[in-house]
């Protein structure tokens, strides 16, 4: 039995040993600096595996949205444009007279027939108060410089035979034009900036530009649309 205990003690010796020694290489191995640079290395490209997984997800996401938004956009501004056109068409009755005077002792239908209508062709003539729905000046006042006014007629007849008259006006401050939208007038405007357009007018509600190198007058809804005269 003396034996047997001392073995048994032998072998608990060895254990124990056996198990420092097996500790103390875990620990050298878990310590060591070629084992932390091979952790930091599986680590680096685990997170640069998931980055590139997640990356190239939102990149597809990002892309669908994308197009979704270009779409709505092209859908809002198709619409827009529908809109402007009725809005035009219902000015087609319409015209605006510029620079008439403001007059204290005169109402303003009397002052248009003074100093709009009786220096029309007799042809041309119309009564301010029988062959119009309304009129009225818009905007806003400026010192010296008049609202213009705006005249809606009773048909589109009456309202381009006065329009075709407007060459009458030539020379004098009087001056007649469309009832544009705001959203035409503003692109009339940036039209007449263009470095290529030599003129820009409308008639009737319709755009149109004379662009250098083109003979004849170019009908536009968009200034943009005009760089495309040179494709």
């Amino acid at each position: 039995m003396a034996k047997l205990g001392v073995r048994v003690e032998e072998v608990e010796k060895q254990l124990s040993s056996l198990t420092n020694t097996i500790n103390n290489a875990i620990k050298e191995t878990f310590e060591g600096a070629e084992f932390k640079v091979i952790i930091t290395k599986i680590i680096n490209e685990a997170v640069k595996k998931a980055v590139s997984e997640v990356e190239a997800k939102f990149n597809q996401q990002l892309k669908v949205k994308t197009e979704e938004i270009k779409k709505l956009k092209s859908e809002v501004e198709t619409l827009a444009d529908k809109l402007n056109d009725i809005e035009q068409y219902g000015r087609r009755d319409s015209v605006r007279v510029f620079n008439v005077p403001d007059n204290a002792d005169k109402s303003l239908g009397e002052t248009v027939s003074c100093d709009v209508i009786n220096k029309l062709p007799r042809d041309a003539r119309f009564d301010i108060e029988e062959d119009t729905v309304r009129y009225h000046r818009v905007g806003r006042a400026n010192p010296g410089k008049p609202c213009p006014v705006i005249i809606k007629f009773i048909s589109y007849k009456k309202k381009m035979i006065f329009l075709k008259s407007r060459r009458v006006f030539k020379g004098c401050k009087i001056t007649v034009a469309d009832d544009l939208t705001g959203v035409n007038y503003n692109r009339l405007k940036e039209a007449r900036d263009m470095d290529i357009v030599q003129n820009a007018w409308s008639w009737d509600g319709v755009l149109y530009a004379q662009v250098t190198g083109i003979r004849k007058p170019v009908r536009f809804r968009k200034p943009s649309e005009l760089l495309g005269c040179f494709a």
